[in-house]
Parts: C-alpha cells; structure tokens; sequence
C-alpha cells in the first residue's frame, strides 16, 4: 500500500442512507445513473474517478438474498470492455477472493447475471470508461452487522491484496488498453 493511492468513499448517499433507502432526496436510485450522471451525487464520484482513475474499482453493496456474490460474473459481458479488464476481474480479484472465502468455510456465489452488461452501473462504468476491474460486491442485508463489515472488509482486502501481487503485469496490462483504445 506504500506505492498505492487507495480511494474509499464510504457512504455515496447519506440521505438514503438516513432514511433506510437506496435512493436519494430526489428519490432517485443512484445505481441507475452512473452513465446519465443526473444527480450529483453520481456526478461527484465519477470526476474522483477522473481525478484519481485506477485499475481496480469496487462498488460494494448490500443485497436481499443470501450470501455474497462477487465476481466473476456470467455471461454477458459488455462487449466494449476491455479484454485485460476482464481477465483481471475473472482470474485475478474473483479467483482470489474465491480461494479466501473457501479457505474460511465463509459461503457466496458468482457467475450470477449482475451488472457487467449495462454500460450505466458502478462495475460496467469504471471498466468500459477508464479500464478499470470494475466490480459489484453484494453482501446479504439481513446478516448480523459485524458479519457484513467483516466481509466486505475481507473482499476489499483480498483485492488490494491480488492488486499488490500482480502489479506489474496489471499495470503493463492496463497502459496496453490504454495505448490500444
């Protein structure tokens, strides 16, 4: 983490949040509106993306069914994504949070249709637009509260983790998507 820049925006909607809501003030959902980029919330997030772009970005949410989803993801794929972006997501990030959730006896599922085919939500935006892994991590709500932080902990951690181990070639992967686009 010495030669990494980490950006954690814990709450992007504390209204919602206030009145135990996914939408806003307006009464917009704001997981719909990374591409329209209508309410400034989303607007907000997405120039630290330009501020601060990255190959790896993870939405972390909650969920109503069971478990933990994360990556990667069934088929399809938005098809404007970039190769490398996908191989990181899949054989990077997913297998690796696979193998510490495994290891823990801890139970999820993947290869669920989630979001990476919309070019509007928060995994296909920051990986069609700046070639990022972009990811959608669900964790089951009705969970106790210290079971959820500590597997949404363990999921940011074990990316940022995979992230350290394979910099070099992520890095020299993400400048060719770059270079090419």
């Amino acid at each position: 983490l010495a030669q990494s820049i980490v950006v954690i925006l814990p709450t992007r909607n504390p209204g919602g949040r206030q009145a135990d809501s996914r939408r806003n003030h307006y009464r917009f959902d704001m997981n719909r509106d990374w591409f329209a980029r209508t309410q400034p919330e989303t607007d907000g997030k997405v120039e630290l993306l330009r501020r601060y772009p990255g190959p790896l970005f993870i939405d972390a949410h909650e969920m109503g069914s069971e478990t933990y989803f994360f990556p990667p993801n069934a088929d399809p794929v938005y098809h404007e994504i970039a190769e490398p972006a996908v191989s990181w997501i899949n054989d990077v990030y997913g297998a690796a949070m696979q193998d510490e959730f495994d290891e823990r006896g801890i139970p999820y599922f993947n290869y669920d249709t989630y979001d990476l085919f919309y070019a509007g939500y928060g995994d296909t935006v920051p990986a069609n637009g700046f070639g990022a892994a972009g990811m959608t991590f669900e964790k089951a709500n009705g969970d106790p509260a210290p079971q959820r932080v500590f597997e949404q902990y363990l999921t940011q951690w074990t990316s940022l983790s995979a992230a350290a181990i394979n910099k070099e070639r992520i890095l020299r992967e993400w400048h060719g998507s770059w270079a090419e686009a």
